[in-house]
């Protein structure tokens, strides 16, 4: 029969601990010295094998790595920087729309053209005049938001005779692409600034002064304050434009309602509608009224 140790002999009065434990503690404290020293043992281990790794990786990287990244840049730039990346990532060409020429009142012409950008992220900043037997008109630059039509026009030519042979030069045009950080959605960021309504027009002659008068009431549907809400008026019988007219109303707030009476010196029996082209940067805060102001 095998004899007992002292520690299995042992028998605590209180309950507190059983044999094993106190001997399992008796085990820990005679190795306490060498469960240390085994412990910085393997800290040091596990501090040299990875400043060694990290060592060997930086190394490989200065030495090869880095110059590989090198020419995987410079090939990236050659890239994109090809005619057809070019092609690629550059904005569509706007589509222009047909010269016409107007009687605006006697002595005075105007002459008016549009432009559409079927681009989805450019805004096309666009310098121009006109070429015509009356020689070239002032430079002008409209701004082209995307996919969205402008007005490209001159008005009040001052000319005893018609213009004729009328040329549409592009002076300079400037692409700026839309930060997608600051906006993610450019048609409906677009379209929720251009929300302007239209309704009650009349087109006629005035009754008691006999001008032509152009009545109808303008709604600012955004939700946002204009300085000054600019556009030009295309008068229409039916699709076909028959005079344009310029308008600014000043200060027109978020929902309100205008009444915007025009005497176009055009012979309104021709006019039956009319359409608005907005002419204002949508990404120029400048245009907008502070809130609360």
């Amino acid at each position: 029969m095998t004899k007992k140790s002292g520690f299995e002999q042992y028998i605590d009065p209180t309950g507190e601990f059983t044999n094993k434990e106190l001997a399992v503690g008796d085990w820990f404290v005679r190795h306490k010295i060498f469960l240390r020293r085994l412990s910085f043992g393997l800290l040091i281990a596990w501090g040299v094998i990875t400043i060694a790794f990290s060592t060997f990786v930086i190394g490989e990287y200065l030495f090869r790595g880095l110059w590989q990244d090198k020419d995987t840049r410079l090939r990236q730039v050659a890239d994109l920087s090809s005619p057809t990346a070019t092609q690629l990532f550059a904005a569509d060409p706007l589509q222009e729309e047909k010269i016409q020429v107007f009687a605006s009142s006697p002595g005075k012409y105007d002459i008016h053209s549009a432009f559409t950008n079927e681009n989805a992220w450019y805004v096309a900043y666009v310098t121009y005049h006109y070429e015509a037997s009356t020689g070239p008109t002032e430079m002008k630059e409209v701004v082209v938001l995307p996919g969205q039509r402008a007005a490209v026009s001159i008005l009040g030519i001052e000319s005893p005779k018609r213009p004729s042979s009328v040329k549409l030069a592009i002076d300079r045009i400037r692409w700026e692409r839309i930060n997608a950080h600051f906006v993610s959605d450019v048609p409906a960021y677009v379209a929720d600034r251009l929300d302007f309504m239209t309704a009650d027009t009349a087109i006629g002659a005035e009754t008691e002064e006999g001008t032509s008068k152009i009545t109808f009431t303008l709604t600012n549907e955004t939700v946002f304050d204009y300085w000054h809400a600019d556009f030009l008026v295309e008068m229409r019988r039916g699709k076909a434009i028959v005079g344009v007219f310029p308008l600014s109303v000043p200060t027109l707030r978020a929902q309100e309602e205008r009444a915007i009476d025009l005497r176009p010196f055009v012979n309104l029996d021709r006019v039956t509608n009319i359409r608005l082209i907005p002419a204002m940067d949508v990404f120029d805060r400048s245009i907008y009224m502070p809130v609360g102001s």
